[in-house]
């Protein structure tokens, strides 16, 4: 075992690639209250149905946040220990050499893309139940064997559980017929074809049989030398397993972050499009703009109808403010393939950078449409909805968005802004002090609610006032700036001030002056100066447009 960590040493602190991040750390099953039972008694996750793998990243993401390292390690475990059934297998079926076998499973490096990429934990932990299930079906066959029921009973439920890791277990009734690469022999298509017909994952389990016979010639071919048999033997099988793993952590390193991975794989075959868009929506993410759209304009000359590497071209445009051909490649996205939520989304962005607001709105409802729990969209389609006196509407989306995604900040934010344009003071506060207390650097979050704290402070229609509730608000914002924000200060001063504590407010009010002071704000100084005298004089302030 520890051979197997030192060859796999490249992949101990490596991160995310390709689709680890819908796996895992964009995975939203992993965070709902819900997750767990959704996992399991729902289509909701985003591949296919791999509840035991899904359930091993929720139990993991509980434990150690989305570490990506902690999920490697799990993978490298899994891996070395199915080198332990691996090897009790071969030794069952009385396979010469089992041990070598064993061994060549754990080292050799067609098996780096199923431990070094967290996604195909599917892989490794399937493999363990497959080979447990092996092994309770050769105990059935033993004649020894006195209650071979149990043995019956045990695997049936070891081979469901490898079921719920990876559907290609159902290949395991057949195995002794060497069917395990049926499923990917391009009789149906997968997804992953149109990268390459072929993956070194695929031959994860299928590799155990070769494996074994070549143990077998190995041991066999050895056997001739007599005296001179056990050093020779065991000097080859040292230097065959010491380049086995060589070349497994030569091949590791390539799974140590995304644009490694790629690169690689653009290195290795240069017509790849695929491996060239996602290159560029890599380097787009990491602010890379310009050479983004280079590879994504590589990618589209090889392969035109990509409506992915058309939208990733717009975004990557729209980053470099031009506009009007963002719009063309949108477009051409959403014409390529009519549901593609993310490119409807981005469309209506541009346009309402543009100032198409009707345009953007509709693009908005179609995004909405597509996947009704798509909150980026819901809150993009809401800020278009109140930026044109909708108010109810937006509200409404917000509402569902939030319903989807609680801890969604922006959404929280323009919920609060838009209860403010019904009025409804109360329950936008509750929406910014959301915001404000787990998200301190919030800054806007904290400035509605000042803001809300000062018209509650200095309105001069009595109704609209309430000192208590202001002096609540402002004493949590003035907190949260940690005393060093003058406005927020003036805030405090004008609250305390609505509740006839004259003290403080003189106070605090002098604190404010002196932050605004060295701030070299002139306009703030001497309003929060004309504040100052009413205070000293014993009367509040009250301020006509109540806004500081």
């Amino acid at each position: 075992m520890n051979v197997t960590f030192a060859a796999y040493q490249p992949v101990w602190h490596a991160g995310y690639i390709w689709d680890d991040a819908a796996y895992v750390s964009e995975n939203r099953l992993l965070t709902a209250p819900d997750g767990l039972q959704r996992i399991w008694f729902s289509l909701d996750s985003p591949s296919q149905y791999f509840p035991l793998t899904f359930s091993t990243f929720y139990l993991e993401h509980r434990l150690w946040g989305l570490d990506p390292a902690r999920y490697h390690l799990v993978n490298l475990l899994l891996h070395a220990a199915n080198a332990m059934p691996v090897w009790r297998v071969l030794a069952r079926l009385r396979v010469p050499g089992a041990w070598l076998g064993a061994a060549m499973f754990a080292l050799h490096p067609v098996q780096v893309e199923s431990v070094a990429w967290i996604t195909e934990r599917k892989n490794v932990l399937t493999g363990l139940f497959f080979l447990l299930t092996l092994l309770a079906g050769l105990k059935i066959m033993d004649e020894q064997c006195k209650r071979p029921w149990r043995f019956y009973v045990l695997a049936l439920a070891l081979y469901a559980l490898a079921l719920s890791a990876k559907t290609t277990a159902c290949t395991l009734p057949a195995t002794f017929l060497a069917v395990t690469l049926s499923t990917v022999l391009a009789f149906f298509m997968l997804f992953t074809f149109l990268y390459s017909f072929v993956a070194d994952h695929y031959q994860y389990l299928a590799c155990i049989g070769p494996i074994a016979l070549a143990s077998v010639g190995i041991h066999t071919f050895f056997r001739r030398f007599r005296g001179r048999r056990l050093f020779l033997e065991t000097a080859y099988c040292a230097i065959l397993l010491a380049t086995q793993s060589l070349l497994t952590w030569r091949q590791s390193r390539m799974y140590r972050d995304m644009d490694t991975f790629w690169r690689t794989t653009i290195d290795r075959n240069p017509g790849c499009w695929l491996a060239l868009n996602d290159l560029g929506a890599s380097l787009y993410d990491q602010g890379q703009t310009d050479q983004a759209i280079l590879l994504i304009q590589r990618s589209l000359a090889l392969h035109p109808d990509n409506a992915e590497a058309e939208n990733n071209l717009g975004a990557a445009l729209d980053k470099e403010d031009r506009l009007n051909e963002a719009v063309l490649h949108f477009k051409k996205a959403v014409a390529i393939r009519p549901y593609f939520a993310e490119a409807h989304r981005n469309l209506g962005a541009t346009l309402l950078r543009e100032g198409q607001a009707d345009p953007a709105i509709r693009e908005f409802q179609e995004a909405v449409a597509i996947p009704p729990d798509d909150v980026e969209a819901r809150n993009n389609l809401s800020f278009c909805l109140l930026e044109n006196g909708r108010t109810d509407e937006a509200i409404a989306h917000l509402r569902k968005a939030l319903e989807i995604q609680p801890d969604y900040a922006q959404a929280h934010y323009n919920l609060g802004n838009a209860l403010l344009q019904k009025g409804q003071v109360n329950d936008a506060i509750v929406q910014f002090q959301k915001l404000a207390a787990p998200r301190p650097g919030l800054t806007e979050a904290r400035r509605s609610l000042s803001r809300i704290a000062w018209r509650l402070a200095t309105s001069p229609n009595p109704l609209q006032r309430n000192g208590s509730k202001a002096l609540e608000l402002a004493r949590q914002m003035d907190q949260l700036a940690r005393g060093s924000d003058s406005m927020m200060a003036a805030t405090l001063a004008a609250a305390y001030a609505d509740t006839v504590d004259f003290n403080q407010a003189v106070t605090t009010a002098r604190r404010a002056l002196q932050l605004a002071t060295r701030q070299d704000n002139a306009a703030i100084v001497a309003a929060i100066q004309m504040q100052l005298n009413c205070y000293q004089a014993g009367s509040p302030y009250r301020d006509p447009v109540a806004s500081p």
